[in-house]
């Protein structure tokens, strides 16, 4: 009776290993053809490569739309955390473009301001 019941029990773990091998190989085939179905035909290449400028172009045009916005909060976030670096600067903007203008009228209107008084 022993050798009859190993032989049940090496029978009962053939045929879980085939279910489970069969199982494999069944998602194995599935996953495959997942796979092929992924490749390009020579057709579609071919086709894609005919137009390879506006298949790029479009490409990243799809990236760009999807990107912009993001690029967008980047900018801004960084023009606000610099903000107080130029705090005051438009006090100053004017003096300067005149500064850089004319020079020496700006250092002339400067001295006759320090020795003379600034006009009223």
């Amino acid at each position: 009776m022993t050798v009859i019941g190993w032989i049940v029990e090496a029978k009962g773990y053939a045929a879980s290993l085939v279910a489970g091998v069969s199982g494999w190989l069944t998602n194995l085939q599935a996953a495959w053809d997942e796979f092929k179905g992924l490749i390009p035909t020579i057709d579609e290449v071919i086709s894609w490569w005919g137009n390879w400028a506006g298949s790029v172009l479009a490409t990243i045009d799809t990236w760009w739309d999807s990107t912009v916005l993001e690029v967008q909060g980047f900018i801004d976030s960084a023009f606000t955390e610099r903000e107080p670096f130029w705090a005051g600067w438009q006090d100053w903007r004017d003096k300067v473009i005149e500064f850089f203008t004319d020079p020496l009228e700006w250092l002339l209107e400067k001295f006759t301001d320090w020795f003379l008084g600034p006009e009223e």
